[in-house]
C-alpha cells in the first residue's frame, strides 16, 4: 500500500510507545572487560570468523550446559580442553575492531604541553590471525571475571532469600556529587565555581521485622549528605554512623550484618577500611559478625544508584519550577518534602575528625592480595582478626578459615580498652595465599 501523508500527520498518528532517542538514555558506567570483549566478538562475527553473537555465547560454547563455577574457571574435567570453534578465514586479511583503552596523551593546557591520562574508544587495524590470538589470550581472564560476577550476584540473592531475624543486609554506594543550582543565575555564577557540590552516600537496608509473625523482607532507603567531598574510609564511617543508629532501632537484636559495596581501592577496599571494620564498625554495630562483600569490578550498580538518581532528579525538577537549591540545607529540605520514602540525613564533619584522631597513631598494615578480595569477615569472639576470601562464602563461619575461597587473615593492632576483657588478644600474623583452590564448587554455586 502506497499512502502519501504529510510529515505533520505522520507525527500526529505516531504510536505513544515510539519515542525519540535521548542522550540521557544512553548506557554509561559499563564494565570495561565485558564491553571490550563484546566489541571484539562483534567484529569477528561480522567478518564471519565465528558463529557466536556475544561473549556469553562464546563462553557457553566451551563450557558445560549449566556453566558451573569450575567450568568458567577452566577447572572442569569435562570441558576445560574445549576450544572456540573458528570458521575458515585468511590469516593475513586486515580486520578492524574497537576497544576502550586508557592511555597518556599530550594536551595543551594554558599554553603548556602536559601529559594527561584519558580513557578513549579507539579503532584498531590488525590481521585476523592476531585478532584470533588476542581472543584466545583473553578469554580465560574474561571467563574468570564472569565467574566472579555471577558468584557475587548469587550470594547476595541467597542472603536475601534465606534472611532470618537478627540478620541484615546493608547495600551502599557513593552517588555522583550533586551540583547545587539556582532557578535563574547571572553569568558569573553560571560559569564560575560559585555553586556548591554535595557528596551523596546512598544505600538500602534489608531486614526482617521482629514484631511481625510473617517473615517478610523490609527495605529502608536512605541517603547521607555532606558538604565535604572526601570519599576516604574515615568519611565512609562518618556517613555510616547515623545509619548504624537507624539499623539498631530497626533490628535491636542484630547478630549478623552483611555489607555490600563495590570495590574501589580509594574507598571501600583498602587497608584503612579493613582496619575500621574491626576497630570502629564492630564496636558501633555491636553485631556478632560482620561480613563485607565486594562486587566484581565494573558490576557494582544496584539499588543505591537508583536512590541517588531519584534524589537528584527530584531536586532538578524543584529548580525547574522556579525554586533554588543553593546549599545542603536547601537540598535536604527539597528531597524530604518530595521523597517521603527515602531518609535523608546531614553529616557533621566533626565525626570524621574524631575517627581520624583515633586511628592516626595506629599501625595499619596492608593485606597482600587486596585486589583479589571479595569478602572480609569479622567476628566478635576474635575482634583482632580479619579473614579474607577470594569470593563470598556464607557456608563457612566468619571466624574460621574458609574451605572454598580462603586468602588468609591479618591481626589488627587494636587498643585493649576496645576489646572485651575476657577475650585474650590473639597473636595472628598474615597467612600466605593458599595453594590452588579445590576443584569442587561452593555449595552456593549449585545449579538451580
Amino acid at each position: 500500500m502506497n499512502l502519501k501523508i504529510s510529515y505533520k500527520s505522520f507525527c500526529r498518528y505516531r504510536p505513544f510507545w515510539v519515542l525519540n532517542p535521548k542522550v540521557t538514555s544512553r548506557e554509561t558506567c559499563l564494565c570495561a572487560t565485558h564491553t571490550n570483549m563484546e566489541l571484539l566478538i562483534k567484529s569477528m562475527k561480522n567478518s564471519r570468523m565465528i558463529n557466536e553473537n556475544s561473549a556469553m555465547e562464546v563462553c557457553r560454547s566451551i563450557c558445560c550446559e549449566d556453566m558451573k563455577e569450575n567450568c568458567l574457571e577452566r577447572k572442569c574435567l569435562i570441558c576445560r580442553h574445549k576450544d572456540i570453534a573458528f570458521n575458515k578465514f585468511t590469516p593475513n586479511d586486515t580486520i578492524k575492531y574497537e576497544r576502550w583503552v586508557t592511555k597518556k596523551v599530550m594536551q595543551t593546557i594554558k599554553g603548556h604541553e602536559k601529559l594527561c591520562q584519558k580513557t578513549i574508544k579507539e579503532t584498531v587495524n590488525t590481521s585476523k590471525r592476531q585478532l584470533k590470538d588476542h581472543l584466545l589470550n583473553n578469554i580465560e581472564r574474561f571467563m574468570k571475571h564472569t565467574c566472579n560476577m555471577l558468584h557475587q550476584f548469587r550470594v547476595v540473592k541467597n542472603i536475601k532469600t534465606n534472611m532470618s531475624v537478627g540478620e541484615g543486609l546493608l547495600h551502599i554506594d557513593f552517588s555522583e556529587n550533586y551540583n547545587c543550582k539556582y532557578s535563574s543565575e547571572i553569568q558569573s555564577a553560571h560559569f564560575g565555581g560559585s555553586k556548591d557540590q554535595l557528596s551523596l552516600h546512598t544505600g538500602v537496608f534489608y531486614y526482617i521485622d521482629e514484631n511481625t509473625e510473617e517473615k517478610r523482607i523490609i527495605t529502608k532507603s536512605f541517603c547521607t549528605v555532606s558538604e565535604y567531598l572526601n570519599h576516604s574510609p574515615i568519611y565512609i564511617c562518618a556517613h555510616l554512623q547515623p545509619i548504624i543508629k537507624m539499623i539498631k532501632t530497626l533490628v535491636p537484636t542484630l547478630k549478623v550484618l552483611h555489607v555490600l559495596s563495590n570495590g574501589p581501592s580509594t574507598q571501600y577496599k583498602n587497608k584503612t577500611m579493613f582496619y575500621l571494620i574491626g576497630a570502629y564498625l564492630g564496636k558501633e554495630t555491636q553485631a556478632d559478625n560482620i561480613m563485607w562483600h565486594f562486587s566484581e569490578s565494573g558490576h557494582g550498580k544496584g539499588a543505591p544508584d537508583g536512590i541517588g538518581g531519584c534524589l537528584k532528579r527530584t531536586a532538578d525538577k524543584y529548580v525547574a519550577k522556579g525554586n533554588d537549591v543553593s546549599n545542603i540545607d536547601g537540598f535536604i529540605k527539597c528531597v524530604n518534602e518530595n521523597c517521603k520514602g527515602i531518609k535523608v540525613i546531614k553529616i557533621d564533619d566533626t565525626v570524621a575528625k574524631d575517627i581520624e584522631i583515633k586511628i592516626q597513631n595506629c599501625d595499619i598494615r596492608p593485606f597482600c592480595g587486596t585486589m583479589q578480595v571479595h569478602q572480609v569477615t569479622w567476628d566478635k569472639l576474635e575482634p583482632r582478626t580479619l579473614h579474607f576470601r577470594r569470593l563470598s562464602c556464607i557456608t563457612c563461619h566468619p571466624s574460621a578459615k574458609c574451605h572454598h575461597y580462603d586468602l588468609g587473615c591479618i591481626s589488627l593492632d587494636l587498643p585493649l580498652p576496645a576489646l572485651r576483657a575476657e577475650i585474650p588478644a590473639p597473636t595472628l600474623v598474615q597467612s600466605s595465599i593458599p595453594s590452588p583452590l579445590p576443584s569442587l564448587p561452593s555449595p552456593l554455586m549449585s545449579p538451580n
